[in-house]
């Protein structure tokens, strides 16, 4: 469970005074992380990664792209349920955090300038305890997500403007306490579940940047509290904004089954298979995505919930196309090679 999905960056303006009372142009910022945020989301990444290599050439006061480069991998890693760009994962978010977390004494001689290193700080823990949640170092992940939070608020009372900055710690505050031992809960932490909520809306509400990413950390929690009638109101909200968005889709098929409405769960993923299919084989700074692994779990889960309603797809012609896929299975945190064993015998 991603506690961490929305550790927040934000577009906002402010005026950086320095001895010489420059300018510092935030704007040029916050609008292409946005734009950039939105391609991820709405499964881009050719035209995500082209807007971060603009974004590293634009010489910008804060090194940004490398945070933006790890969001994008471990969108990637989770949602293709593959582990080919992993070590590009790896390679970002440490740059990205080795960068972030030195100090410029100079430039930081202004507070708002402190505060928007730290923001992109607080991001950059954010995603990598989403992807140590999802490979399951929940101890590290944990230790990421103070980290994150930590960064979050010091940036937020530096300049409480960065509004964003509310969904990462809202969502922090929600799972930290959702996820608790019950002695830890009761004693040193308590419950600050609507809290994290409240401050998750308010980032949703006011937020510049981070909208589309809060609401997916809220979509989160609803399936978590087994509201679906939220959840599926959420989801309409997210796929009017970014239709592509085959993470929030898959998310709606979960929901439609928990609800008992099967039937509406396999046409949302017949409708997400062309779409990851039509990502297959395209080059990602010079590696091919390969979307055999997410093709067969898609597939798995349509031949899946048909068995259950005893449905009538057309079993053989999937049967046929996982035995083509079978042979470009890469390595997963999903165990797709079960799932092609149970295909066998749906």
């Amino acid at each position: 469970m991603n506690f961490l999905m929305m550790l927040a960056i934000s577009l906002s303006f402010f005026n950086i005074h320095a001895s010489n009372q420059k300018t510092m142009d935030w704007d040029a910022i916050d609008i292409p992380t946005r734009d950039t945020l939105s391609l991820i989301a709405n499964d881009n990444y050719r035209e995500a990664l082209e807007s971060i290599d603009k974004i590293e050439k634009s010489d910008l006061p804060i090194t940004i792209a490398d945070c933006l480069r790890a969001a994008l991998y471990y969108r990637i890693t989770e949602e293709y349920r593959t582990r080919d760009f992993e070590t590009d994962f790896d390679k970002a978010i440490k740059r990205s955090v080795d960068a972030l977390s030195k100090e410029d004494k100079n430039k930081e001689k202004d507070p708002k300038y402190k505060a928007k290193r730290l923001q992109f700080l607080g991001s950059a823990y954010g995603y990598r305890g989403m992807y140590r949640v999802f490979t399951g170092l929940w101890g590290s992940a944990f230790l990421d997500g103070k980290r994150g939070y930590d960064a979050l608020l010091d940036s937020f009372d530096l300049d409480n403007d960065l509004i964003d900055n509310k969904a990462g710690i809202g969502t922090y505050l929600y799972w930290r306490s959702a996820k608790a031992g019950f002695v830890k809960y009761l004693l040193f932490w308590g419950d600050r579940k609507q809290e994290g909520i409240a401050d998750l809306k308010l980032a949703i509400e006011k937020g510049k940047i981070v909208k589309l990413w809060a609401m997916g950390g809220l979509l989160r929690i609803y399936m978590e509290e087994k509201k679906g009638t939220l959840s599926l109101e959420l989801v309409d909200k997210i796929l009017a904004i970014v239709p592509n968005d085959t993470g929030t889709m898959r998310k709606k098929a979960f929901v439609l089954e928990k609800m008992g409405q099967k039937q509406e769960a396999i046409k949302v993923y017949e409708q997400i298979l062309p779409l990851v299919k039509s990502k297959d084989n395209i080059k990602l700074n010079g590696k091919a995505l390969n979307t055999a692994n997410v093709q067969i779990d898609t597939i798995y889960n349509i031949l899946r919930l048909n068995k259950e309603i005893k449905g009538d797809v057309d079993k053989t012609s999937y049967k046929i196309e996982v035995e083509k896929l079978k042979k470009k299975i890469t390595p997963s945190h999903f165990d797709i090679e079960s799932y092609v064993e149970e295909i066998k015998g749906f």
